[in-house]
């Protein structure tokens, strides 16, 4: 009202988690990483979803050309090394 803003205090405050999406431009180290690995080494990375809005989550597509494949559980990603750099790439 007239440019005042009230707020009046709650009895109880009910606990509540929120989890916040990691930030998928400091993934690219770890999907690097792991590309450098031996074939068959995985890193599990916490707070990534697969419906990121974020646009560097296209590392996952990015990667499968470097022989890393992402699984994506509920709340984390697996990073694997499944084989060599594709070898089609031009270098």
């Amino acid at each position: 009202e007239k440019n005042i803003i009230k707020i009046k205090p709650q009895k109880t405050i009910l606990d509540k988690t929120i989890i916040v999406e990691s930030d998928w431009s400091s993934a690219s180290y770890f999907y690097s990483l792991v590309a450098l690995s031996e074939i068959g080494k995985t890193l599990t990375l916490s707070s990534y979803n697969k419906k990121s809005l974020q646009g560097d989550s296209c590392l996952a597509y990015i990667y499968q050309n470097f022989g890393v494949v992402t699984q994506y559980q509920e709340n984390s990603i697996t990073l694997t090394k499944v084989n060599s750099a594709n070898a089609d790439l031009e270098t």
